[in-house]
């Protein structure tokens, strides 16, 4: 009997040891949740940004011409009606010399074509009388082309002046041209005399349309070389130019040339301003940004730093292709944040500033932590401990960083959620005893992640 009893001694602790194993199996695991609560929620991201009084803008030569002069030099402050620089106008003025003598050589003989029908029989003696006129205008210039072959060839061996031989180059360019005129006059009066007897007209009918037509084509010549001497008074008129705003000169390109081109960048002057900050951020950043959204501007310098109160004044509308640090392409969204009270940042126009931007806020907002969340297939969910088991529920987020995610639907305020949704033997319908952190253990947890 007694080595019976000294058996079940043995066994007992065994048997003991057995139950409890299978007890500490079947009890459900324990697991840390937290409740979905409403708080204020705010989140941050920093860029950096270059400061700025004004925006540079380029002078950009209108004419092309050699230059005559420059007025500024780099660093030099200008206002607006400050030269800058002059271009020679020498051939716009030489240009307008020559379509002035056109033009007064065009109106003399429009006069005369208004005289002629009462001075001639018929529009063939009209003709006549052009020819003569070509003939004579043709002896002229042949006669000047000469002079002017010779005048060259005296001003080279040094036998006269520069301003002798212009004056033959002007007398000849002239001849050239009233000879070019008088052919093209009687070449076009012969044509319409031609084509209106083509037409079957003759008589009285045949002189008013032959001397209209003629006329006509005068008044349009004259028409087209006012509107050309216009355009080359305007010319000139830009050979002297000027600031439109006040600025510093930051860069002369027109310095280093003794002929600029239309369209070629003569003076570059940075515009004096309001202070303000341009930065670029990633564009699936730029839509959680919004005008008027306040800015902190960090200035560090020599180990200090410098905080200054700014907003958002203006988000570009277009994305920059560019290349990230990793070497892949990104876009980026360029915006200026303008800045309070900018006095203390006088003289550093070009600095780095470190801008911290919200790109989130929520009053009142369903939150959870974000670990508590899990993607399948391109969609949200989370685990909610309901009467001791995990139910698995999809969720729909509006916005998810620094740790929370704020919850559109899906889960209740209050209701309990398994904290870590990624935890081993953590799946839908299991089992499960929730534990919540003491408010003294979070509050011990905050400080260490700080």
């Amino acid at each position: 009997m007694l080595k019976k009893n000294r058996k079940w001694l043995f066994l007992l602790p065994l048997l003991l040891i057995l139950v409890l194993v299978i007890f500490f199996r079947t009890l459900p695991k324990e697991v840390e949740t937290v409740r979905a609560e409403r708080r204020d929620v705010e989140d941050y991201i920093t860029e950096d940004g270059t400061l700025s009084f004004g925006d540079s803008y380029s002078v950009i030569s209108e004419l092309s011409a050699p230059v005559k002069a420059v007025l500024v030099s780099e660093g030099q402050e200008v206002s607006p009606g400050t030269e800058l620089f002059q271009l020679d106008e020498t051939d716009y003025i030489y240009q307008r010399d020559q379509q002035r003598a056109e033009l007064s050589s065009l109106e003399a003989q429009l006069q005369k074509a208004e005289l002629d029908p009462l001075m001639t029989a018929s529009p063939e003696e009209y003709i006549g009388n052009l020819k003569s006129q070509l003939e004579s205008a043709d002896a002229a210039l042949s006669a000047l082309e000469k002079d002017y072959r010779a005048a060259e060839s005296l001003f080279q061996s040094g036998d006269i002046s520069e301003a002798d031989r212009e004056k033959a180059r002007a007398a000849y360019e002239k001849a050239k041209s009233d000879a070019e005129t008088a052919r093209a006059r009687y070449e076009r009066s012969s044509q319409s005399l031609r084509e209106l007897e083509k037409q079957g007209i003759s008589g009285k009918k045949l002189n008013e349309q032959f001397y209209g037509a003629d006329r006509a084509a005068l008044q349009s010549k004259i028409d087209a070389l006012n509107a050309a001497l216009s355009q080359l008074d305007e010319k000139i008129g830009k050979a002297s130019v000027r600031a439109n705003r006040a600025g510093i000169i930051t860069a002369l390109p027109i310095r280093d040339l003794s002929v600029i081109s239309a369209g070629q960048e003569a003076v570059r002057i940075k515009g004096s301003g309001e202070a303000y900050v341009s930065a670029k951020v990633l564009s699936s950043v730029a839509p959680l940004l919004h005008i008027g959204d306040p800015v902190d501007v960090k200035l560090k310098l020599r180990g200090s730093e410098e905080h200054f109160e700014g907003e958002i004044a203006e988000i570009r509308g277009y994305a920059e292709k560019g290349v990230s640090a990793l070497g892949s392409d990104e876009y980026r969204v360029e915006l200026r944040v303008s800045l309070k009270d900018s006095s203390a940042l006088s003289g550093r126009d070009g600095y780095g500033l470190t801008l911290r931007l919200r790109s989130y806020e929520g009053k009142n907002v369903l939150t959870i932590p974000a670990e508590a969340v899990f993607e399948e297939n391109e969609k949200h969910f989370a685990y909610v401990l309901q009467s001791g088991r995990a139910q698995k529920r999809e969720l729909s987020l509006s916005y998810e960083a620094g740790g929370n995610a704020v919850i559109e639907s899906g889960i209740e305020e209050g209701e309990e959620l398994i904290r870590d949704a990624g935890a081993k033997g953590i799946r839908d319908g299991v089992r499960l005893r929730g534990k919540q952190k003491s408010q003294g253990e979070k509050e011990k947890e905050k400080g260490t992640e700080k």
